[in-house]
């Protein structure tokens, strides 16, 4: 929970970038360099700093908000960084066809439809490192 500290350091906050990073690129290799290539990642950073903060309920079905809400209250933090990866991996594919960041912002910020973001948090692989550091 202490993403939603008051007084949450600027340090901390790139500490569950890096985590959220280093999982996507665990979960998706070839997704993580793209988005590397693209200069995406700092994109992805802004996108998903909203989203943690709106705990999703702007992005997603209330429904599967509600959902992660409840996960989340059990396993923390990690379950937002599991979410944040489970999106990309879902929009893998229409990620991969992305040439500039730019496009990124237009693919990951309106409301998600059609893609169920709760069935794929649970096959995220978060390493046991990252989950320990948390």
């Amino acid at each position: 929970f202490d993403f939603f500290r008051l007084g949450q350091s600027y340090n901390r906050i790139e500490f569950i970038y890096e985590i959220t990073d280093i999982c996507l690129e665990k979960n998706s290799k070839k997704l993580f360099k793209h988005l590397k290539k693209i200069d995406g990642l700092r994109d992805i950073h802004t996108i998903f700093f909203q989203q943690f903060q709106t705990l999703f309920v702007r992005n997603l079905p209330i429904e599967q908000a509600t959902l992660l809400w409840d996960a989340f209250l059990r396993d923390g933090t990690v379950v937002m960084i599991r979410a944040c990866v489970a999106v990309l991996l879902l929009l893998e594919t229409k990620i991969m066809q992305t040439e500039f960041s730019g496009e990124l912002m237009r693919l990951l910020m309106p409301m998600y439809k059609g893609i169920d973001v709760c069935q794929k948090v649970n096959e995220v692989v978060v390493p046991k490192r990252c989950i320990i550091m948390l």
